[in-house]
């Protein structure tokens, strides 16, 4: 779905060519962001992965994502503004969300497992209306219930706190970061990483302070993801809701640290003029 704008308030319209995250952490694996026409011209199914070698050796389409569930242009969040501009997003109502396209690669598919040590980190730029106040949104993930395997990192709204669960078809292991969760009718960025073998998860939320906790221990399992990877819920639960928008959506296969996230930080800052 496409909403045009003739213009995003006063925020200029982007011109030249902008650096990618993989010119600054070498991690990375998907990039996707809606002010840069090369991850969506303003038309068609797909939300298009900008890095061209993924730190994982995954070929660069294979972390592309379709707009809903297939090509059919149903339950597709809604893009806002024009190609190219810093303002541009994607608004939600309930039930749209986005799709791994080609399935899930080693990296989500084996994110959850307690037999594969993983190391892992996801940057999410969104946008929380002060009419939502409650409520859990999953940013990325590919299971949402203990009867399921597989992981989810969201924002749950009325607990003020962002939260990383890992399933293994019988119990959740979550790790939690609570307290001054976000900004209310504004943008807000949050960085997450974390890292099996360390047992540690940090967190950049608005800032480049970082915030560490213990990592839930892993429930015991090597099973497949319940579902394919999605953006904003998995299935119809825990989608963004009416209000909410995002912008931008990383990751890749490392645990930051303070330098790196601090070089994320900057350009993600630097190319969404007029959000922060």
């Amino acid at each position: 779905m496409l909403l045009n704008i003739g213009s995003l308030g006063a925020i200029p319209r982007q011109l030249g060519k902008k650096p990618l995250l993989d010119s600054v952490v070498p991690s990375v694996c998907c990039e996707l962001d809606a002010t840069i026409p090369a991850s969506y011209p303003g038309t068609g199914q797909v939300w298009a992965n900008l890095v061209k070698n993924p730190a994982d050796g995954i070929v660069q389409g294979g972390y592309d994502h379709t707009l809903g569930l297939d090509d059919n242009a149903a339950s597709d969040p809604t893009f806002v503004g024009i190609s190219g501009d810093p303002g541009a997003y994607w608004s939600f109502t309930s039930g749209q969300r986005f799709i791994i396209r080609n399935g899930n690669t080693p990296l989500l598919r084996d994110l959850h497992k307690s037999t594969v040590l993983t190391d892992f980190w996801t940057a999410v730029i969104w946008y929380n209306p002060a009419s939502v106040t409650a409520g859990q949104m999953v940013f990325i993930g590919n299971a949402t219930s203990n009867a399921q395997h597989g992981f989810n990192f969201r924002v749950e709204i009325g607990n003020t706190r962002y939260s990383f669960r890992q399933h293994n078809g019988s119990a959740q292991a979550t790790t939690f970061l609570t307290g001054g969760m976000n900004k209310l009718d504004a943008w807000n960025y949050v960085i997450f990483s974390f890292s099996q073998s360390v047992g540690q998860a940090r967190f950049w939320r608005n800032s480049k302070d970082q915030q560490t906790v213990a990592l839930g221990a892993f429930g015991v399992t090597s099973s497949a993801p319940s579902a394919t990877t999605q953006l904003s819920g998995v299935a119809s639960g825990s989608t963004l809701t009416s209000g909410q928008r995002m912008a931008h959506l990383s990751f890749g296969n490392a645990f930051l640290n303070d330098v790196e996230t601090e070089a994320v930080i900057d350009l993600l800052v630097a190319r969404h003029a007029g959000r922060f």
